[in-house]
């Protein structure tokens, strides 16, 4: 539990540098927000934080092109008993799809890797599972005000026992 409430706070930690930078610069070049999913697989609701890197296509000369990071912990349904954990760190690439006619949201599509963990405690110890799975996705950014966006996704993880999992959430 340590080791997740350390990544937690580091997360939000880099989320909050990167906000306190975007604030001083002309273009938002980071953004970072809270989001809401939910998985299949038994996996159920989940709460979780992202940052997003609006200039990687400025970078790499590829407009559209961004990079984000989520950081998600689940609360597992009662399938795997009352002591089982999951959480998971993605890190994705994403482009935005232009649609003549669409003002004020950004659909895209992308790609990614993704790390996760399931714990188990009982009477007489705890195990431990961790796996990693490829990404694919597809969702779009809608602008609620000059530096506000919400955004809804869905990511498919493709590994042993693959989840589709439907993420929402704010940008700022």
């Amino acid at each position: 539990m340590r080791k997740l409430m350390t990544a937690a706070v580091l997360v939000v930690a880099m989320g909050l540098a990167a906000q306190a930078e975007a604030q001083t610069a002309a273009a938002k070049p980071f953004q970072f927000g809270p989001q809401v999913d939910f998985a299949t697989q038994s996996i159920g609701l989940g709460v979780g934080a992202r940052a997003v890197y609006n200039d990687l296509g400025t970078t790499l000369k590829v407009p559209g092109l961004k990079a984000l990071a989520s950081f998600d912990y689940f609360f597992p349904g009662s399938s795997f008993g009352p002591s089982a954990k999951y959480w998971e760190i993605n890190v994705d690439a994403t482009y935005d799809l232009k649609i003549n006619g669409l003002n004020g949201v950004a659909p895209y599509v992308g790609a990614g890797l993704g790390y996760d963990n399931w714990s188990w405690n009982y009477g007489l110890g705890s195990i431990s599972y961790n796996s990693t799975s490829l990404n694919i996705l597809g969702g779009g950014r809608f602008k609620l005000g000059p530096t506000l966006h919400a955004f809804a996704e869905a990511r498919f993880e493709l590994r042993s026992s693959g989840a589709l999992v439907l993420t929402g959430g704010l940008l700022f």
